[in-house]
């Protein structure tokens, strides 16, 4: 099998300069794309049209950092746009929609990943590039490993790979293979009851918490006056008794509250993802959960966002954000 691929290869390098005379790799060679079972799905032209092989039918058009819909590189069919000087750098890139209102993937390592950030902990890698012996192009899945497209050598550029990226996940649908095997990991942590929470940004070992289904703790460290303990409807620390505080959550309204005091800042509520002060409407103070992360609803506050591993219940995210935890 080894020595089968290695001969496609060679023949198919060997067509590329055929149709090469000139031998002028870069901008004004074609490339030719094929999927793991080497049948050729996808060619892109000299004039940076990306097609489909067997129809002719025109995807997209790159020119530049710009990936245009279609045939025509007209600015009302840009499509996406590429912020990145070298995709296999170390340095985080952004694919922005046409607009450039929203980022859709981040790059780094070759490697693509889902949203406006790079998620380590519950991983939003797609797919990656790799440079094989040959010279190849492969693109392989993230989540399961699998070669999902071989792109013939040549001096290929950052945005040419992206636009054929960016097909092969619209085409073979890898935002739900990704979503599938979040929503899988998150599962496993949710029959296990526990996780950890951390800030987002930043080294700071002294605010990373964990949930063992039953208390929370500092993750690092010995520090039981920052223990509490949670039974479903009331959360208080563990080896004090201090009953100010002592809070109370109710699932059905999804109310969190002091269980001894009346302030404003003394009752909160969820509501669609976010975490809201009970009687005060400023927006400064709400925070929302977007997927495995909580940051401010309003205004930009990195040192406030937080990331989730596994399962937390929403009253100990709401113990942690607001800085009640840490006593």
């Amino acid at each position: 099998m080894v020595i089968q691929k290695t001969w496609f290869k060679m023949v198919i390098w060997a067509i590329a300069l055929f149709v090469l005379p000139d031998i002028v790799l870069g901008q004004n060679q074609e490339f030719h794309v094929f999927d793991g079972n080497e049948k050729q799905i996808l060619t892109l032209k000299e004039n940076g049209q990306l097609t489909d092989s067997q129809n002719g039918s025109v995807y997209f058009t790159t020119k530049g950092n710009i990936v245009f819909k279609g045939a025509s590189n007209d600015k009302r069919n840009i499509h996406l746009l590429l912020q990145s000087t070298d995709i296999f750098g170390s340095q985080p890139g952004k694919v922005f929609n046409g607009s450039m209102r929203k980022v859709l993937f981040m790059v780094a390592g070759g490697k693509f990943y889902l949203g406006d950030k790079i998620d380590q902990v519950n991983s939003n890698e797609i797919a990656y590039f790799n440079r094989d012996a040959e010279g190849f192009s492969v693109l392989k899945s993230s989540v399961d490993d699998r070669v999902l497209a071989m792109v013939t050598p040549g001096e290929i550029s950052n945005i040419q790979l992206t636009a054929i990226f960016f097909q092969i996940y619209e085409s073979q649908k890898l935002e739900v293979a990704v979503q599938e095997q979040q929503e899988e990991n998150y599962q496993v942590a949710v029959d296990r009851n526990e996780g950890t929470i951390r800030p987002y940004w930043g080294s700071r070992l002294n605010n990373e918490w964990m949930w063992d289904g039953r208390t929370l703790k500092p993750k690092w460290g010995n520090r039981p006056e920052d223990e509490w303990l949670f039974d479903g409807e009331s959360l208080k620390p563990y080896y004090q008794s201090n009953l100010d505080d002592e809070w109370l959550w109710d699932e059905s309204t999804q109310n969190f509250k002091n269980a001894w005091r009346n302030g404003k800042r003394d009752e909160w509520m969820w509501e669609e993802g976010v975490l809201k002060p009970y009687w005060d409407a400023d927006l400064k103070s709400h925070f929302v959960l977007e997927g495995n992360t909580v940051k401010p609803y309003w205004g930009h506050r990195p040192e406030q966002e937080w990331v989730i591993d596994g399962y937390l219940p929403l009253p100990i995210i709401a113990l942690v954000v607001l800085g009640l935890a840490d006593r």
